[in-house]
């Protein structure tokens, strides 16, 4: 009787012990479980800000700029499920003014979540190096310029040459560029200031155009077109790898031809900017190129191009507007490779 007397009531402090310890071990695993989900949560939200980030910043490369944004100034870009404020800052402004200006270019992502209000679920910011690069024709300051000379002396032609603005009031420059000793006749008009400036050697001038022949000769960029694209008026780039006739039919933006660039029919006309490897051939009864004309390019392989002809009446004038079309999507930041980071907040 005394040893059932003294484990009377025993089983109860057990059953309650195990219970509570039942109890905590679910809570605990609970507690667990929605730590891990919330974790899970987070993971997923800071993924998805690191998305609207990245989609932030290729926008930001993505878009035509005619001039740099100011530094510290931040762009919105509305995406799905979010926002991103891309933001760039010069760090680099190198007194060469031929060199360029290095940025770093921030976008944050903001994760946006409808049902819970407009505060921002989850945010995360990546970085890249960028360049700003200005397109433009450093001293192509005319409105033909024929490294391979001249020839205006072809009975019955006649050419209307000026350096003076067609398209604005900036400035006039020369009309005709040319080596010295290497205009042959005189028949047509020639302006702007000066209209006439036949000096230096063509090697020279070649190299001062700051004009990368070769590599624009080779193919080794990434054009637009390589082929010829007719009554194209939104300014693309034409690649024409060898002889190019253009016959009763106009076109705009750069065009590149590696060989001679001819024109025939009734009519031709180019608006923009045309870079020609061997000569110019002027054969159309009306040639119209606004803009600006380079010829004899291959003088910067050591070559020597036959001259440029006008053989019937063309209209050659300097058009700043054209040019700058014609350079308009080289204007940009370029990113510097390797050179994108995902964890800038932390520096």
């Amino acid at each position: 009787m005394r040893r059932w007397q003294t484990e009377k009531g025993f089983a109860l402090p057990i059953t309650i012990f195990l219970v509570a310890l039942l109890t905590v071990m679910l809570a605990a695993a609970f507690t667990r479980a929605s730590v891990d989900r919330r974790l899970a949560d987070s993971s997923q939200a800071t993924v998805h800000a690191l998305e609207l980030a990245q989609s932030g910043l290729q926008g930001f490369f993505g878009d035509t700029f005619t001039v740099a944004p100011t530094s510290g100034d931040s762009i919105r870009y509305n995406l799905a499920g979010g926002y991103a404020w891309v933001t760039p800052t010069l760090i680099r402004n190198p007194a060469d003014s031929n060199l360029n200006r290095t940025y770093i270019v921030r976008s944050t992502g903001y994760l946006i979540e409808p049902t819970l209000g407009a505060t921002p679920q989850a945010q995360r910011t990546v970085a890249q190096y960028a360049e700003w690069q200005e397109g433009e024709l450093d001293t192509l300051i005319a409105g033909l310029l024929t490294l391979n000379g001249i020839r205006l002396d072809d009975p019955g032609s006649w050419a209307y040459i000026t350096g003076t603005d067609a398209c604005s009031t900036a400035p006039a420059v020369a009309g005709l560029r040319t080596p010295a000793g290497s205009l042959t006749g005189t028949r047509g008009s020639v302006g702007g200031t000066p209209p006439l400036d036949e000096s230096g050697v063509a090697s020279v001038i070649a190299d001062s155009t700051k004009l990368n022949w070769p590599k624009l000769r080779s193919g080794n960029w990434n054009p637009d077109y390589t082929s010829f694209q007719p009554a194209d008026a939104s300014y693309p780039t034409q690649y024409i790898n060898g002889d190019f006739t253009l016959t009763n039919s106009y076109g705009t933006g750069l065009l590149v031809v590696t060989g001679r660039f001819s024109t025939a029919g009734a009519w031709a006309q180019w608006n923009g900017i045309v870079l020609v490897g061997k000569d110019l051939h002027l054969d159309a009864d009306f040639n119209y190129l606004f803009g600006t004309v380079v010829t004899g390019l291959d003088v910067q392989l050591g070559l020597s191009p036959v001259k440029t002809r006008n053989e019937k009446t063309s209209y050659i004038y300097h058009c700043s507007t054209y040019i700058n079309n014609a350079l308009a999507q080289f204007h940009g930041f370029v990113p510097i490779t390797k050179a994108w980071v995902d964890n800038w907040a932390t520096y």
